[in-house]
This record gives C-alpha cells, structure tokens and sequence, in this order.
C-alpha cells in the first residue's frame, strides 16, 4: 500500500476517531500516515458532544489537524471546543495548505477576553497570505469576526482576489439566550448551546461575534466575492 492510499485510509473520521483513542505511538503512526496523503478532497470534522469525539484532548485536536494533508481541498469544522490551541494549529496548516478552496468553522469559540479577536486576526492573515486559490469562507457562529478586528478582516479580504463567496453568520440573535449566571472573571461566558465552549461578553453584548452595520458594509465593500451573505451580525 503506497503513501497515498495509506494517507487516504488515515484520513477518514473513523480511523482518526478510533485511533484517538489508543496509546500515543498509535496514534502518532497514524497522523504521520495521514499527512502523506497525496490528495484529499474534502474533510469534514463535526466534534459536536455526543457525536463519538467526547474524549479527544486539545492537545490531540491540535495534532490532528495540523497532520492533515496539506493537498486537502475543503475543509469543514464545528463544535470544536478546544480553544486556542486548536485554532493555532488550524491556522498554521493554513498557511501551508497547497489546494485549499473550500474552508469552513462553524459554531466554536475560542474564548478568553481577547482569544477569538486575536485568533480571528491571525486567521485573516494565514487565509490572505495563502498561495492557494481559496474561492469559498464561511464564518458561522463564531468568535473569529466581530467588530474588534473587522478592520484585519476586511483587509485581508481585499488580497483574497480569487474569492467568490463569503458567508459569516453572528451571534446577534442568541444574545437574548445568554445566561448572565455563567459569566466568569475573564468577562467569558458559557455558550447557551455548548457548554464545553466559552465567548466573550462586553456591556450586554457579544463584539468578537457581533459587529456594527457600517462594519458589515466595510467588509461587503472589501470582498470582491461574487455572493455574500452576512446575517445576524
């Protein structure tokens, strides 16, 4: 069995599930097979509670993603609850993507008074500077863009000239669900939704995930995608 096939086979979500759970030379065996995956077209991680992913590390997230290979053309995450140690690992395997087009997270939040807008900036800039032509983002309900470095994003936007669709969904519409009961010393919350996952609350409102309507119109000016789609910011 050659690299590809065996990097194929190391790549799916069962295989990786399963291996998570084994000793660490397991499971480092087959992160290293999975990242000489010549090709792989799309990866989907949904690590939604209950979902067969209950006892996977950061520390292991982290490792999983930064071996994917680097060849993957879409790249689809939700519900990560793994915070920044995650996003940091998603982040640098995006600056060596060679054939990403596709790239999606939805429903995580990074958390901290300042971890999803400064994780959010160092986003912006890996997707900007990547050489590959990434041609769809979507953003969904996440602490990754919000009106605290709106100004990053819609810079990096404007270098992103293959783009044709743009998709970010806020958290405007779930404030009145917020539990102001949950609210920690670092102004973090616990996410209605997700209790595993945490986000930032300022003066009855959500910044890292909510942004002004002239920040909305500063993005839609930046992007030179075709379809744009930006709600409940």
């Amino acid at each position: 069995m050659n690299n590809a096939v065996r990097g194929a086979f190391a790549s799916s979500i069962a295989v990786l599930r399963n291996g998570s759970r084994e000793g660490n030379s397991q499971w480092q065996q087959i992160l290293t097979t999975m990242s000489k995956s010549f090709k792989k077209d799309k990866m989907i991680f949904d690590f939604e509670a209950g979902d067969g992913w209950d006892h996977l590390s950061a520390e292991r997230a982290a490792e999983m993603i930064s071996h994917l290979a680097p060849s993957t053309e879409e790249l689809e995450i939700q519900y990560a609850p793994y915070g920044s140690p995650f996003i940091d690992a998603l982040i640098e395997w995006v600056k060596n993507a060679t054939n990403l087009k596709r790239f999606t997270i939805r429903y995580t939040f990074v958390g901290n008074t300042d971890g999803g807008r400064d994780a959010g900036v160092r986003l912006a800039e890996a997707l900007a500077g990547n050489k590959s032509t990434i041609e769809k983002i979507q953003l969904q309900w996440t602490d990754l863009i919000g009106s605290r470095n709106i100004n990053e994003w819609s810079e990096a936007l404007r270098k992103m000239t293959l783009l044709k669709r743009l998709d970010c969904y806020g958290m405007r519409r779930w404030i009145k669900k917020v539990d102001g009961s949950s609210l920690d010393v670092n102004s973090t919350l616990e996410w209605s939704f997700d209790k595993r996952q945490r986000i930032y609350w300022k003066d009855g409102s959500l910044p890292d995930a909510t942004m002004a309507y002239n920040d909305k119109k500063k993005l839609e000016e930046a992007t030179k995608a075709g379809k744009v789609d930006i709600r409940h910011m």
